[in-house]
């Protein structure tokens, strides 16, 4: 999912005009700052998603 250039659905079928970039480019963000981006989805709905995003807290001022 985190893959440039993918895009899934369960049946399959692209929707939308896009690049199937946006999460590749959020993880490298995200990890560049050494922080962590995950999906989380319940298996009783069919529909939607949670993206987590974790960054580590700096004590830089």
């Amino acid at each position: 999912m985190f893959s440039r250039f993918q895009s899934l659905r369960p049946d399959g079928e692209e929707f939308g005009k896009h690049s199937g970039r946006g999460l590749a480019i959020a993880r490298t963000i995200v990890e560049g700052h050494q922080g962590i981006i995950a999906v989380e989805s319940r298996e009783d709905r069919l529909s939607g998603a949670r993206f987590v995003v974790r960054l580590p807290i700096s004590d830089r001022r």
